[in-house]
């Protein structure tokens, strides 16, 4: 299910001021990736409760077949399809991206391992183009 036409590594995407642990009693040493380092789990598990909001600077306008978001500080707009808008609407910085997927999933009939995917990826799309931020929260 393609949400957008955008696809972005979300690796490429993570800036290292989201990520600050270490396992407790151990020492790392070297160059890890995300999903190398000992005692976290994969990027996909860490980016699934991962909390989005619509940026303030965003309007959205609904129509049929989709809808347009107007990105006002850049004067451009992105087009979503339904399914994508549906995604936006439910990001109210409350739920994780992994419950906004369960809810899209279930809405849709759709498989869950799939719609969480598609999620991440439009997520990902979208903050690079400045209509979403991820919010910063401590990590328990």
């Amino acid at each position: 299910m393609l949400l957008c036409g955008i696809v972005l590594s979300t690796k490429d995407h993570m800036a290292d001021e989201d990520w600050h642990c270490v396992p407790s009693n151990d020492t790392i040493q070297g160059h890890y990736t995300l999903d190398e380092l000992p005692g976290i789990s994969t990027s996909l598990d860490w980016q699934s409760q991962a909390h989005y909001v619509l940026r303030d600077e965003v309007a959205i306008e609904d129509f049929e077949d989709g809808s347009l978001v107007l990105l006002c500080e850049q004067l451009r707009l992105v087009q979503l399809n339904p399914m994508a808008r549906d995604i936006v609407g439910h990001l109210d910085g409350e739920r994780a991206v992994r419950q906004v997927a369960e809810a899209v999933a279930q809405a849709h009939g759709q498989p869950f391992d799939q719609v969480l995917s598609d999620v991440l990826e439009l997520l990902t799309a979208l903050e690079a183009q400045g209509v979403v931020e991820r919010l910063k929260r401590n990590r328990e």
